[in-house]
């Protein structure tokens, strides 16, 4: 499966920490460069090592922070009632410390909802309709942050569904 566009891999740290430290170091460059000799090479060298050590942090922090998340999920999904009508899934949680049930997902992350390996929407509750062409697909659903970040390791559920049939909806509930 090819990975989602949107989806950024490392930890949950905002992007933007990354960039403002790499203006800083090229403005701090920038500052040596053009102050030769002068009270604005001083201040480009401290804005230069300010930068630096926020991109050493950040590169820190991220190899520091704990991404794997908290929970594990399973998916199950229901018979289209008619064709053209959307297949009702029911994604559960697991805590992965114990095995309680939990939420999935949690209010600290979302749903990317695949059929067949693209991705058809972005979920923010456990129980959702997808539409599926007729025939068998693969629905798959994978756990991101709220910033859209993947857990390492990866945090995803599969299950094979017939679009386009008839059918009456199981009951779907987690166990």
């Amino acid at each position: 499966m090819p990975p989602l566009a949107h989806i950024v891999q490392g930890a949950p740290l905002p992007t933007a920490l990354g960039w403002v430290a790499a203006a800083l170091i090229v403005a701090g460059g920038a500052g040596i460069f053009l102050g030769r000799g002068s009270a604005a090479e001083v201040m480009g060298w401290v804005v230069f090592a300010v930068g630096f050590c926020g991109a050493g942090a950040v590169v820190a922090v991220t190899a520091l922070l704990p991404t794997s998340a908290r929970i594990s999920v399973s998916l199950a999904a229901g018979a289209p009632l008619a064709p053209g009508a959307p297949v009702d899934v029911s994604v559960c949680g697991r805590a992965v410390a114990g095995g309680a049930p939990a939420s999935a997902p949690d209010g600290n992350n979302v749903l990317a909802v695949l059929v067949d390996g693209r991705e058809t929407g972005v979920e923010s509750t456990g129980h959702f309709a997808v539409l599926v062409p007729p025939g068998r697909h693969t629905l798959s659903v994978e756990l991101l942050t709220n910033d859209h970040h993947v857990f390492s390791p990866r945090v995803t559920a599969a299950t094979t569904v017939g679009g386009g049939g008839t059918g009456s909806l199981a009951a779907l509930s987690c166990r």
